[in-house]
């Protein structure tokens, strides 16, 4: 059993740390995260300076240097290097980035996705058949599922299409809670020069894991669901040496082309 599973104390603890409204007991993190009493009483006091001092901290301090150091801080989280990161407002606008600015599909090729995959990643896929002229493989997998049927699943799918060149992975499938076999898929995915998105929004801070020995170069992230941060926040993650295969986001300028950022939207920050 895990360390302090049956920990009523240490739970009690954990319980203080946040505000209970009467009514039902909400315990759908899926959607997003409450924020602890700490994170809130911080969070409003940030929105506070910040609506006081206005650009002249957001354009000085903190685009220039507070935000470096969060972006420090939020590939520590990770262990990647911080030039990989950039902040988006979710998962699903991470994602989609990602799939948007794709570079190495061309007509006739085929991407794939799951029955497991988010809908808003779906609907992007398909997006790419419309804008790119490739071919959408859809599969389905076996339930229950068990991590040979999950794996075969994919050889299956490899074999049979041999155009693929792109696929949509779910850690955490937002669906069922299964925890997919994201190594083993992606090796095989690797061996066969498909390249993977994996969609982590509901893995960060729920499962234990490292990007580099999970084989994946490019991923999305929540941190407002079960990180806990405020709405909204997310992240995008491209490996260093695959960043020119992600194009800058629909021409995006204010940073260079061998800057991450460049894969988002610029905004105030």
């Amino acid at each position: 059993m895990p360390r302090d599973a049956d920990n009523e104390a240490h739970w009690h603890a954990i319980a203080q740390r946040y505000e209970c409204e009467p009514g039902p007991i909400n315990l759908e993190n899926g959607y997003f995260g409450r924020m602890s009493r700490a994170v809130q009483a911080q969070y409003l006091e940030h929105i506070s300076f910040i609506n006081r001092s206005n650009a002249v901290h957001v354009r000085q301090r903190f685009e220039q240097g507070e935000n470096n150091e969060l972006r420090r801080q939020l590939a520590g989280l990770i262990d990647v290097d911080p030039e990989s990161v950039a902040f988006t407002r979710n998962a699903t606008e991470a994602l989609q980035s990602l799939i948007r600015n794709y570079n190495r599909l061309q007509p006739g090729d085929q991407v794939l996705i799951s029955d497991l995959e988010y809908d808003t990643v779906k609907g992007a896929m398909r997006w790419l058949a419309a804008t790119r002229g490739v071919e959408v493989i859809e599969v389905a997998h076996t339930h229950p599922a068990s991590f040979d049927s999950l794996v075969h699943t994919y050889h299956d799918a490899f074999a049979q299409y041999p155009r693929l060149k792109l696929m949509a992975l779910t850690h955490v499938t937002h669906r069922t809670g299964l925890v997919m076999p994201v190594a083993a898929i992606a090796k095989a995915a690797r061996e066969r020069a498909i390249d993977v998105i994996l969609d982590g929004a509901h893995a960060l801070g729920q499962v234990e894991f490292n990007l580099a020995e999970l084989g994946i170069q490019f991923a999305g992230f929540n941190l407002h669901k079960w990180i806990g941060a405020p709405l909204t926040l997310g992240f995008l993650y491209i490996a260093p040496e695959r960043l020119a295969d992600i194009d800058p986001d629909m021409g995006e300028f204010h940073y260079p082309t061998t800057d991450v950022r460049a894969r988002t939207s610029y905004s105030t920050p």
